[in-house]
C-alpha cells in the first residue's frame, strides 16, 4: 500500500516536471518569435532615421553655404558704406573748415577792434591814475613824515621809560645769579626745622646737620659752581640783596670760608658766631648774595680787606663791626 502511495506520488512529480517544462519550451518560442519581428521593425527604423540624417545633412550644408555667401555680400556693402562715409567726410571737412576760417577771421577783427579800443581806454586811465598817484604820493610822503616824527618821539618817550626797568631787570637778574637758589618748597621747610623744631628737640645740632647737608650744601654747591668761587685766597662780600647791606671778609680759602658762614647759620658753628650769622637766619638764605671781590696773595688780605670795608661801607651800613685788617 504504502509502495503504491510512494509511486503514485513520484508519478505525480514526474507529471508536474514534464508540466512546467512543457510551458518553458512555449514560451520561449514565443520570445524567439518577438525577437524575430523586433529585428525586422528596427531595420526599417534605423534605415530611416539614416534617410533623416542624410536630409538634415544637406540641410545644413545648403545653410552654411547660404551663409557664406550673405557674409560676402556683407563685407561688400560695409566697405561700400565705409567708401561713402571717407567720401561726404572729406567734402564736409572742407565745408566746415571754411566755415570756421571765415568765423576765425570775423571774430579775430572783432577782438582786434576791442583790444585796441581798450588799449586807448587803459592809456588814457593811466594817465589819470598817475596824474592821480603823484598828488596821493606827495600827501602820502607828507604824511609819512608826519607819522615817523611822531613813532619818533613816541619810541624816545618809551625808550626813555624802559630805559630804567631794563637796567632794574638787569640788576635783579644780575643779583638773582649770585643768590644761593634754595627751591621754594625746600624754605617753609628749612624755617620749620631751625626756628620751631629745633626748639624742641634735645639735640638740635641733628637738625642743623640735616639741614646743612640736604638742602643748603647742595644749591650752596651750584652757586660756587656758577660764579666759578676756587679755593684760593681773597676777598669775599656776602649781600642781603633786599636791603643792600653786607659783610666784607677774607681767607685764605675763600670758598672753604664761605661755606663755614653757611654752616654757622643753622646751626653748625664752624667759625666763630657773627651779627651776619642770624641776619642770614632771619631774612633767609636765599636772599643772600655771594660774590668774589678779588684773588690775592695772602700776604696783602689784610690791606684788602680794610679796604674793601671801607669802600663798601659795610661797618657803617652793613655788618663788619670792626674796620678790618
Amino acid at each position: 500500500m504504502i509502495l503504491i502511495v510512494i509511486i503514485a506520488i513520484i508519478a505525480l512529480m514526474v507529471g508536474l516536471a514534464l508540466f512546467f517544462l512543457i510551458g518553458k519550451w512555449k514560451d520561449h518560442n514565443k520570445q524567439r518569435d518577438y525577437l524575430r519581428l523586433s529585428v525586422g521593425q528596427l531595420t526599417v527604423l534605423n534605415n530611416n532615421l539614416q534617410e533623416t540624417v542624410e536630409k538634415k545633412q544637406k540641410l545644413i550644408q545648403d545653410q552654411s553655404n547660404m551663409l557664406l555667401d550673405l557674409q560676402d555680400a556683407y563685407k561688400e556693402r560695409i566697405e561700400s558704406v565705409d567708401n561713402d562715409i571717407l567720401q561726404y567726410k572729406i567734402g564736409r571737412k572742407e565745408e566746415i573748415d571754411k566755415e570756421l576760417n571765415n568765423e576765425y577771421e570775423n571774430k579775430k577783427a572783432l577782438l582786434e577792434n576791442n583790444y585796441n579800443e581798450l588799449i586807448r581806454q587803459c592809456r588814457d586811465e593811466s594817465t589819470k591814475i598817475k596824474d592821480s598817484l603823484d598828488e596821493t604820493k606827495v600827501k602820502a610822503e607828507e604824511e609819512t613824515q608826519k607819522i615817523n616824527d611822531a613813532i619818533d618821539f613816541q619810541r624816545s618817550k618809551f625808550q626813555s621809560v624802559i630805559e630804567p626797568l631794563q637796567l632794574l631787570e638787569k640788576e635783579q637778574q644780575d643779583k638773582l645769579f649770585y643768590t644761593i637758589q634754595i627751591p621754594e618748597e625746600y624754605r617753609d621747610d628749612i624755617d620749620f626745622l631751625l626756628n620751631e623744631v629745633s626748639l624742641r628737640v634735645n639735640h638740635p645740632d641733628i637738625l642743623s646737620k640735616l639741614v646743612w647737608s640736604e638742602y643748603i650744601k647742595p644749591n650752596l654747591d651750584d652757586t660756587f659752581k656758577r660764579i666759578e668761587i676756587k679755593a684760593q685766597p681773597g676777598i669775599y662780600k656776602l649781600t642781603d640783596r633786599n636791603s643792600g647791606k653786607a659783610y666784607i671778609g677774607k681767607s685764605t680759602d675763600v670758598k672753604k670760608r664761605i661755606s663755614d658762614h653757611f654752616k654757622s647759620v643753622v646751626g653748625n658753628h664752624a667759625i666763630a658766631d657773627q651779627a651776619v650769622h642770624h641776619e642770614i637766619l632771619r631774612t633767609g638764605i636765599w636772599n643772600w648774595m655771594v660774590e668774589i671781590i678779588t684773588y690775592c696773595d695772602k700776604d696783602k688780605l689784610s690791606e684788602l680787606e680794610k679796604y674793601y670795608i671801607d669802600f663798601f661801607k659795610t661797618q657803617e651800613w652793613g655788618f663788619n663791626k670792626k674796620e678790618g685788617g
